[in-house]
């Protein structure tokens, strides 16, 4: 499985390089002017861990996430949307405030998978504006595309450590950390990049399980 800068999802035969299908979601690219430039760093792949259901239609399925916010469920076999993701194959996800323009906002790392659940990071422009989008981690149901739960990496109250509580929190102000999560494919790296500019930036880079 392999990704191209727009996105496009192109499945090929491991030993003749022969193509078996290509997903292309048509993202938008005039006059966007994506802060990281348009790229894909990959996808992830999730299967039922019930051999019967695994058989079915998207019973094994292709993870993606694009420069345009959204994530995309495909059948690992045919390339199809998955039905019974989002809206067909398809979850937009909401930045939280209005962009200044259009790709002020992308994602850009392959998703990481974790169980039955898919995890996105976000891409925010660095330097452009102080109240910036949020650069939240994001968790939905790999099946349905339901959201899970939502992480801000920064907190916003000095104060305020509720956003950095629990399981997940990385309380020190080192410039790498990391936390691993494991699933029925094999051991998945989520890493944390944190750079900081006037208190509010960061950037998040995940390494997904392919």
């Amino acid at each position: 499985l392999v990704c191209t800068p727009f996105n496009e999802v192109i499945a090929l035969d491991p030993e003749t390089g022969a193509q078996l299908w290509r997903f292309d979601p048509k993202i938008p690219t005039e006059k966007v002017f994506p802060a990281n430039k348009f790229n894909c760093r990959g996808v992830a792949v999730w299967f039922e861990a019930d051999a019967a259901k695994r058989s079915g239609v998207c019973g094994e399925r292709v993870l993606a996430a694009t420069n345009n916010e959204h994530v995309i469920a495909l059948d690992l076999a045919t390339g199809k949307p998955c039905a019974d993701f989002g809206a067909n194959g398809d979850v937009k996800i909401d930045p939280g405030m209005d962009l200044n323009w259009p790709g002020e906002f992308q994602i850009t790392s392959a998703p990481v998978v974790i169980g039955n659940v898919v995890v996105v990071g976000s891409s925010i422009s660095d330097n452009a504006r102080v109240v910036a989008p949020k650069g939240t981690v994001r968790a939905f149901d790999v099946r349905t595309g339901v959201a899970k739960w939502s992480w801000d990496p920064v907190p916003r109250d000095s104060a305020d450590r509720e956003s950095w509580s629990g399981s997940i929190a990385l309380p020190t102000f080192r410039n790498w950390r990391f936390a691993t999560a494991s699933n029925a494919c094999r051991p998945c790296v989520w890493r944390v990049r944190r750079r900081f500019t006037h208190g509010s930036l960061c950037d998040l880079h995940g390494n997904g399980c392919c």
